[in-house]
C-alpha cells in the first residue's frame, strides 16, 4: 500500500514526490524491495529513497531503486574492509595522495583475498560461497 505524499507535496509522473527536508528540497521514491536469502527465503519490505536528484525525466525512479542494489554493495564492502581489515583502525597518511594509496592499497588486498576465498570454495565440490 503506497503512503500518501505529505500534503503540498509534488506528485511526479513516475510516481516520486517533491518535498522538503530541513530546509532542503529533495524527491522521495518508495519502492517494493525484494531479496532472496541464502536459505531462499524472499524477504519484502517498503523503503524510501530521499535524492536530491530532482528531475524525474532526467534521472527516473526506476533508475535510481535499480542502482540503489549497486550503492549498498559498495557499502558492504567498505563496510567488510572497515571491520575485518582494518579492525577499528584508522587509516594512517595524513596527506590526500598517502590516503589514496592505502585505499587502494586496500581495496586491492580485499579483491585478492575475495578471489581466494571464492577459488576455496569452488575447489570443494557442494559448496555456495554464498553461505557463510
Amino acid at each position: 500500500m503506497r503512503t500518501p505524499a505529505p500534503r503540498g507535496a509534488g506528485i511526479l509522473p513516475d510516481g516520486s514526490y517533491l518535498t522538503r527536508f530541513r530546509g532542503l528540497r529533495v524527491r522521495i521514491i518508495e519502492a517494493d524491495i525484494t531479496l532472496t536469502t541464502s536459505s531462499g527465503q524472499r524477504i519484502t519490505g517498503r523503503y524510501r529513497l530521499a535524492t536530491t536528484l530532482l528531475d524525474h525525466r532526467h534521472d527516473p525512479a526506476e533508475d535510481l531503486i535499480r542502482l540503489y542494489h549497486e550503492r549498498w554493495e559498495t557499502e558492504s564492502a567498505f563496510y567488510s574492509l572497515r571491520h575485518t581489515l582494518l579492525t577499528g583502525r584508522v587509516l594512517r597518511s595524513q596527506d590526500p595522495s598517502g590516503l589514496e594509496q592505502e585505499v587502494w592499497a586496500l581495496l586491492t588486498l580485499y579483491q585478492v583475498i575475495r578471489m581466494a576465498m571464492a577459488e576455496a570454495v569452488e575447489s570443494v565440490p557442494g559448496t555456495d560461497q554464498r553461505k557463510p
